[in-house]
């Protein structure tokens, strides 16, 4: 053999050599093609139902087997707030009457309701009782007949003993002074007011009911529990001025406080 023809048969063999290492490419299969396209995932598609599922996918898929068919007639249920068979009917509104004309005043400067006080609402009213004992009216009483007035007509609001509840506190001793509850005993500067005041407001729901007499009774009731009077004490237009209360000096004329002129 040729020198050249020996290096050519050497080239040969080395070449069918270099082929014989390399791996043979895969031969795709239907099962191969099959496992390949399970496993890649695939864009949704919307179910057509003009277009039916080949035996094949079904196959494939047993997920998608055992999914029902969508059927396109299928709607939703209506709401029964929807339906006009559930509105109830607005009822007919209701006439209301035609108000009346205003009062008209029966005289100048009133204003058409009410009446004119007559002179005895007036003669209740009309009273002006002074420090002095001007003005009290004749009568008299004591503490021993005010108590079971008071109990009937005063106790339910200020307490059985004047203690206070819904009403004021009425009894307290004690002189008084800054923090004190002010009562009629402790505070009142004359006790002819405590006269007045109950002649002309008590009891609140039925103001100037009671007689001078009663008036007396309950004043001296109260300024006898505040230990001022005695019980068998006589309260009248005489000797209620004279009753000095504790608290008069509490009461002067300038005021002597620099901070109220």
């Amino acid at each position: 053999m040729r020198p050249d023809g020996r290096a050519a048969l050497v080239g040969a063999v080395a070449v069918s050599l270099l082929f014989a290492c390399v791996p043979a490419p895969a031969v795709p299969t239907p099962t191969s093609v099959a496992t390949a396209a399970a496993a890649k995932p695939t864009a949704a598609v919307p179910a057509s139902p003009a277009v039916a599922a080949s035996p094949a996918a079904v196959a494939a898929s047993p997920a998608a087997a055992a999914s029902p068919a969508v059927s396109p007639a299928a709607k939703p249920a209506a709401s029964p707030a929807a339906s006009p068979a559930t509105v109830v009917a607005s009822p007919s509104p209701v006439a209301l009457p035609t108000p009346g004309p205003a009062p008209k005043p029966a005289a100048a400067g009133t204003f058409g309701f009410g009446r004119l006080a007559t002179a005895d609402d007036i003669k209740k009213v009309d009273i002006e009782v002074r420090p002095d004992g001007a003005g009290l009216p004749v009568g008299s009483g004591t503490a021993v007949q005010g108590r079971p007035i008071y109990a009937q007509k005063c106790a339910s609001c200020h307490g059985a003993n004047g203690e206070g509840g819904g009403a004021p506190k009425l009894v307290d001793p004690t002189p008084f002074k800054p923090g004190v509850t002010a009562t009629v005993g402790n505070y009142w500067p004359y006790a002819t007011t405590v006269w007045d005041y109950i002649n002309r407001a008590m009891p609140f729901d039925k103001p100037g009911s009671l007689s001078a007499d009663e008036v007396y009774a309950l004043t001296a009731f109260l300024l006898s529990e505040n230990k001022i009077v005695n019980e068998s004490d006589v309260m009248d237009a005489q000797s209620l001025p004279r009753v000095k209360m504790p608290n008069a000096s509490g009461f002067v004329s300038p005021d002597p406080r620099p901070d109220v002129h």
